[in-house]
């Protein structure tokens, strides 16, 4: 298994130098890096090797005579022997040691968004997720939606999917996932959206009836994404409470019971 691992690493790599491709390929030791990656690497760069083996390994892969492998071990902190497969020879080399101060390095994201976009976009997305669920007039600023949604803070596999829905909106101004087979898609989408699932898991079990329940979605929904309308209110908690039925038969019913509920005092149809 290992041993085809790579030589199919090999054959991507082969591949993809013909594309002008570039990659690394970098270890301590070349001893401990399969012959055939040193083989098809282009530009070799060999720093001070103690070790013998990898002296010979690395020094003969770079055109280097048999009375200069020993040097590769005396060689000072930046300076190197570097080699392409089109030269003659390999050339010994030395860069100039950086001037800068040192500090450990401390990885701070660049925040794109800040919560009152985040906010906003999820505002919109929702508009084009459940426009065609609601009765009243949503208009979802696509341009937009498409312009942001890199930076959103959803996992690939839901950005992928959305960036199909706004895709599939300007081909056709609908939307399959409208269709109340793919409800449970839908709610997915929505509940990841809002990012809600332990606090709807949390207001299903400590609510002593449906009417507190509603409430506390209502909270909810206007903590995320600020004041909307009573029905956008309703679906966006009706697919929370779908996605949070889907976990097990329990669930479930409580979600059925909630919606008889709701519909009884006239909320959904």
């Amino acid at each position: 298994m290992a041993g085809k691992s790579v030589e199919m690493l090999s054959n991507a790599i082969a591949e993809m130098r013909t594309y002008g491709e570039g990659f690394i390929i970098a270890d301590q030791s070349p001893s401990a890096v399969d012959i055939s990656a040193i083989r098809n690497t282009n530009t070799k760069i060999i720093m001070r090797l103690p070790d013998e083996t990898d002296r010979r390994l690395a020094g003969k892969s770079a055109a280097l005579k048999d009375e200069q492998l020993d040097e590769i071990a005396k060689l000072p902190k930046g300076v190197a022997v570097v080699y392409q497969n089109d030269w003659l020879e390999p050339v010994l080399c030395k860069v100039k040691k950086y001037s800068g101060g040192e500090s450990p390095y401390s990885f701070e994201p660049a925040q794109k968004n800040n919560n009152g976009n985040e906010e906003h976009f999820k505002t919109e997305l929702l508009k084009l997720l459940l426009k065609g669920r609601v009765t009243e007039r949503l208009e979802a600023d696509i341009d937009y939606l498409d312009k942001e949604l890199p930076f959103v803070s959803l996992s690939t596999k839901n950005k992928i999917g959305i960036k199909s829905l706004i895709d599939e909106y300007r081909r056709t101004h609908t939307l399959s996932i409208w269709e109340d087979k793919h409800f449970g898609q839908l709610s997915s989408v929505v509940c990841e959206l809002l990012n809600s699932d332990s606090k709807v898991e949390r207001y299903a079990q400590e609510a002593k009836d449906f009417a507190e329940l509603s409430i506390d979605l209502r909270k909810l929904i206007e903590a995320k994404v600020g004041d909307v309308s009573d029905e956008v209110t309703l679906s966006i908690s009706q697919c929370l409470m779908k996605h949070y039925s889907t976990a097990n038969e329990d669930n479930l019913r409580i979600y059925a019971a909630w919606r008889d509920d709701v519909v009884k005092r006239g909320g959904l149809s």
